[in-house]
């Protein structure tokens, strides 16, 4: 192609590109026309002749044009299926500050493949496509067709939005004698979705041919501002930039030239200043300027460890992040800078650590973690060896998840747990329950997830919603429970009006909750109950398990629990052979209450021996004797002698752990 003007006027008319976020660019072939008159056009890219097909390519090209990434509707850019494939391809498309466009920046360029001579302007314009609001458009050149530089424009901006079809946008330039040149179209804001330019059209115009050399730069003047911080930009303000030429014209270029380093380095004491005329560059340097190197002023922990431990476990660091903020208000992430006391690695004691975290040369900053001592609960194998003032865990049926102290809106968080055997042994962070009698009915539980003198009773709280929330007092039955269950699982269920009243664990949301009674999709929940500490609460524990099935070897069963009591020291004896209970109630009576009402049972009714000698107390008609599982079999090798066949009459219909 040839130009025959000094002026070269560039009009990029880019229509209906549309430009996908995706990762640089492609190129596309676009012919253009060449305008052999002076003055006038040189050349016109027209994606409508460029792009012959529909499908998406990486470039295209012909004889004078390469388009980057077109394709669909003869445009510039791509949707949102090809964006990751939208790669840039050569050095054409850089920055205002002549930094590369990444791979990862969706661009695309029109570049001539051969040199325009004379250009000073373009227009650019574009009559539809997608995501056109996005486009940041962008003028390179080079004198060798390999490496491209911003233009530095007169008029127009690097960068200019282009976001209106049918628009002509216009950047202007001293002239250049002979270049090539990539017009750029680079997705500005979107990082996904539709980038598309439809028939775009750039033209390209010569301008006046000046014959006049740069022969020098200087300065005048002096720099407003001397002292820097290492990072800052050099600041022209005082100074005034003169080129001077070979016809001995002047010119105050100050506004176009360019000052380095960039950003400013510790320790510099001069700026170079950069102006380039007809691709002849010079330069001046401005000395007397300090740069000081940033320093460390605060610093704070913005992302915290793991800070609930068991005691014994090793302290981690792993995901802290502490962020510096310097002198020059730059923060940055300082955390393999600062050194941690406890150090990584040890051992944590009983209680609250406090943890410094230091740097050299400013405060250091510190906060807290805990561990708490190992505690380890056991199964509860039927809901009627639960008892008021038991300590106590929710937990999945497989022991590997326990309900959390963390109270959400509507629900309970979880912890990890591990299952030995049958006692578990929860991580930190885990809700130890206090089980209570219910003020409504003597007969149901309160689940207290706060202290004794400070409660908070979990309740359901929705017939609507799945919830299950905390409050201070229990006001109605939806803070009352029923426990049922045995080792295979426990359904804790409140008795208010809410229908959304059963606890489950939801595995899917890693969460406790309330949820419909008839729910199929998520099992049981299971209890764990932290061990009885007193000789009183242990025998009343193994006398129950003892005496729950009562077959043809309950004579020795009851000499065995007489043996066990003789054991007891004499205050505990004296303790238990004294003790009263509420007769009206059993369910939710103590573990000891509870022994004592079947003990009384036995020897009252059945006429076993007493050998506690206590004067068994009367029982209502709420503990049938059925209650506790002493068959006819039993009778018969007990009190055979004393009651005859009456012994044979009795008939023990079901178990009392198996009442609700």
């Amino acid at each position: 192609m040839k130009t025959k003007l000094p002026l070269l006027r560039v009009s990029i008319l880019l229509a209906g590109m549309v430009m996908a976020v995706g990762a640089g660019l492609s190129s596309i072939n676009q012919s253009f026309r060449i305008n052999a008159v002076a003055g006038a056009l040189i050349a016109t890219a027209d994606s409508d002749t460029i792009v012959t097909n529909a499908a998406y390519a990486s470039i295209y090209k012909t004889d004078d044009w390469n388009l980057t990434y077109g394709g669909n509707n003869k445009s510039g850019g791509t949707n949102s299926g090809n964006r990751g494939n939208c790669i840039l391809k050569g050095d054409y498309a850089k920055y205002a500050d002549g930094t590369n466009v990444t791979t990862s920046d969706t661009v695309f360029a029109f570049a001539n493949t051969a040199a325009f001579t004379n250009a000073n302007r373009i227009n650019f314009t574009y009559s539809g496509g997608s995501g056109n609001a996005n486009g940041g458009l962008y003028l390179n050149y080079s004198t060798d067709g390999l490496t491209y530089t911003p233009v530095t424009l007169t008029t127009g901006t690097q960068g200019m939005a282009v976001g209106s079809i049918n628009t002509t946008y216009e950047m202007e330039f001293e002239t250049i004698p002979s270049a090539y040149y990539a017009v750029c179209v680079k997705d500005i804001v979107a990082t996904e979705g539709n980038f598309r330019f439809d028939s775009v059209v750039v033209n390209f115009y010569e301008g006046p041919v000046s014959t006049k050399e740069i022969t020098a730069l200087s300065t005048t003047g002096t720099p407003t501002k001397t002292a820097y911080l290492e990072n800052e930009v050099f600041d022209p303000a005082g100074l005034t930039v003169t080129a001077t030429f070979d016809d001995q014209s002047s010119e105050d270029v100050s506004s176009v030239v360019t000052w380095t380093p960039k950003p400013l380095i510790a320790g510099t004491t001069a700026v170079t200043g950069t102006y380039t005329y007809k691709h002849v560059a010079k330069t001046v340097e401005v000395t007397g300027i300090q740069v000081t190197g940033k320093t460390l002023v605060s610093m704070e922990v913005t992302t915290l460890p793991k800070t609930a431990y068991t005691t014994g476990e090793a302290i981690s660091y792993t995901g802290m992040v502490v962020t510096g903020t310097y002198n020059n208000n730059e923060t940055a992430n300082i955390t393999s800078d600062c050194t941690m006391s406890p150090v990584a690695g040890t051992i944590l004691a009983n209680g609250t650590t406090t943890v410094t975290v230091s740097h050299s040369g400013i405060a250091s900053v510190t906060f807290d973690v805990t561990a708490e001592e190992t505690t380890t609960y056991v199964a509860v194998t039927s809901s009627n060896y639960l008892s008021a003032g038991d300590k106590i865990v929710i937990a999945s049926t497989d022991g590997t998840t326990v309900m959390s102290t963390t109270q959400n809106d509507n629900n309970r968080g979880k912890v990890d747990a591990t299952l030995t055997g049958t006692t578990l042994t929860p991580t930190a962070g885990y809700q130890e329950i206090i089980l209570g009698k219910g003020t409504k009915d003597l007969s149901k539980w309160t689940l207290n997830v706060g202290s004794i003198t400070t409660p908070s009773y979990l309740y359901a709280s929705s017939s609507s919603k799945n919830y299950l929330n905390s409050r201070a007092t229990n006001s109605d039955a939806n803070s009352e429970w029923t426990i049922a269950g045995d080792a295979t699982g426990m359904t804790i269920t409140a008795t208010g009006d809410k229908t959304r009243n059963r606890i489950f664990y939801n595995a899917s949301s890693s969460i406790f909750s309330c949820y419909v009674s008839t729910n199929t999709s998520m099992g049981k929940t299971a209890i764990y109950r932290l061990p009885y500490e007193t000789a009183t609460e242990a025998f009343a524990e193994q006398f129950l398990t003892a005496t729950e099935d009562c077959t043809a070897t309950a004579a020795k069963v009851w000499s065995i629990q007489k043996e066990t009591f003789l054991a007891l020291v004499t205050g505990d004896q004296t303790s238990l052979t004294s003790a009263t209970y509420n007769s009206e109630q059993y369910v939710t009576n103590t573990i000891v209450e509870k022994a004592l009402q079947r003990y009384d049972l036995a020897v009252r009714d059945l006429g076993l021996e007493n050998f506690m000698n206590r004067t068994p107390l009367a029982n209502s008609a709420q503990l049938p004797l059925s209650a506790f599982d002493l068959n006819t079999t039993a009778l018969v090798s007990i009190v055979v002698i004393s009651i005859g066949l009456l012994a044979m009459s009795i008939i023990i219909v079901r178990k009392h752990e198996e009442r609700a």
